[in-house]
């Protein structure tokens, strides 16, 4: 019997998958899209920073002034980062849905950027990240990676992934403070985390195509 949790999971789950030819050439499949992806992202949003769009007008953000949150607002995403991978790493099939889900993310929006190139707010105080600029070698902040919020999304991406319990919810509230956030710091458009979920639902369905639903067991569907 199959359970939510995916029974057996940890070891005894990989061991398992791993048996199975199909899981490992779709494995490394995805770990090459996946690698492509990234690359492909993080250079078309330095080559991005170069080019001018559209100020929307956005009347809510004329509602309050912007404040720095950028710290809390990375080390939320931070944590739940590291909590979601943690438990992630013990089912493959929802580890493998998430890398499969994420590629086809960052590619969504480097498509929609392209097209839909935007200028950030006139009042924006850029999102930074304490922990990249420990690495960093004092590069500007990205400013035009706005349609759509990818740490809305990449955060709904890991309350779909997650099997059923307090850890979801936990990730719903994170993603929900993220959201809020940025949209305080006038770092994004509102538009723009409104229809991350959306999309990141659409990228994750996409990914689950021809598949087992998650918290079944696929190896006996």
């Amino acid at each position: 019997m199959s359970t939510e949790l995916e029974q057996p999971f940890g070891r005894a789950a990989w061991r398992r998958s791993w048996s199975h030819t199909a899981f490992r050439w779709d494995l490394a499949l995805t770990v090459l899209l996946l690698a492509i992806a990234v690359v492909v992202q993080a250079r078309y949003l330095v080559w991005n920073e170069g080019r001018s769009g559209v100020v929307l007008p956005d009347p809510f953000l004329e509602l309050f002034e912007p404040r720095d949150f950028s710290t809390l607002t990375f080390g939320i995403i931070w944590v739940a980062i590291l909590a979601a991978a943690i438990r992630l790493a013990g089912h493959p099939h929802r580890l493998l849905r998430t890398f499969q889900t994420y590629a086809y993310l960052a590619l969504l929006r480097v498509t929609l950027m392209y097209f839909a190139p935007l200028d950030p707010p006139a009042t924006i105080i850029p999102l930074r990240d304490p922990l990249v600029e420990l690495f960093s070698t004092g590069e500007a902040p990205l400013t035009r990676d706005l349609f759509f919020s990818g740490h809305t999304a990449t955060l709904f991406l890991l309350v779909l992934v997650q099997p059923a319990g307090r850890l979801r919810f936990l990730l719903a509230l994170a993603m929900v403070a993220v959201a809020a956030l940025t949209v305080w710091q006038h770092t994004h458009y509102l538009v723009d985390v409104l229809v991350a979920p959306f999309l990141a639902y659409g990228c994750f369905r996409l990914a689950g195509l021809g598949r087992a639903p998650l918290g079944t067991d696929p190896q006996r569907t």
